[in-house]
């Protein structure tokens, strides 16, 4: 009978350690690889002409980063980011005249700053070793890259929106996939030719691994 109350005491102050260690702030570090998904319109000032033929040429590139993350004992919590992202996907437009250009001027170099808002669903027996987790919030992105080539009007600003899902393991892990919808356009003008103007947006998922201290 003691041997039992000596083992049900130690592994209620093991959950108790863990379940205090899990909520609050923690710092953690990110890393990852980021998948291009380009979306773009276009808008013709003169119906009588052929629009171009445009052609996404998706990449995978790579993030890397710190990040603020906030637990409660409910399973809702928040996570704010810093993080560099590279990735040299690009939009080819073939003209009538068989020339082709890249037209989507967003850069490989961009600093990012997501914040999430996300629940972790506590399960039975296994809640200290895997949760399930659902995210979701803004991403802000600046580009690092001066180069604008003539004629393009890129922004120098993207917002968009992310949702995702993943796993925290061991409360020191946490495992996600998570796509960004691009908000505003990260190209908003094309004037490469006159009778067309292509609106790019620069989606993207993002599969990464963060080690929470």
């Amino acid at each position: 009978m003691n041997q039992i109350k000596g083992v049900t005491l130690g592994l209620f102050l093991i959950s108790s350690a863990l379940v205090g260690h899990a909520e609050g702030w923690r710092l953690g570090i990110e890393a990852g690889a980021n998948v291009s998904d380009f979306s773009f319109k276009q808008v013709l000032t003169d119906v009588d002409q052929i629009p171009s033929a445009l052609a996404a040429n998706n990449r995978t590139g790579f993030v890397a980063g710190v990040k603020l993350d906030y637990r409660t004992a409910s399973g809702l919590g928040a996570d704010f980011g810093l993080m560099y992202s590279y990735n040299d996907a690009t939009l080819h437009r073939t003209t009538i005249d068989e020339l082709t250009e890249d037209v989507s001027e967003r850069g490989k170099n961009h600093l990012m700053i997501p914040v999430n808002f996300k629940y972790a669903l506590d399960l039975p027996m296994v809640g200290s070793v895997v949760k399930p987790v659902v995210m979701t919030g803004p991403v802000a992105s600046f580009k690092l890259d001066n180069r604008v080539k003539e004629g393009k009007t890129p922004s120098k600003f993207d917002f968009g929106w992310s949702l995702g899902a993943g796993l925290d393991l061991l409360e020191n892990l946490e495992v996600k996939a998570a796509y960004t919808w691009d908000v505003n356009d990260a190209v908003t003008e094309i004037s490469g030719a006159e009778f067309e103007k292509i609106n790019v947006r620069y989606n993207q998922w993002v599969l990464s691994a963060t080690v929470l201290f």
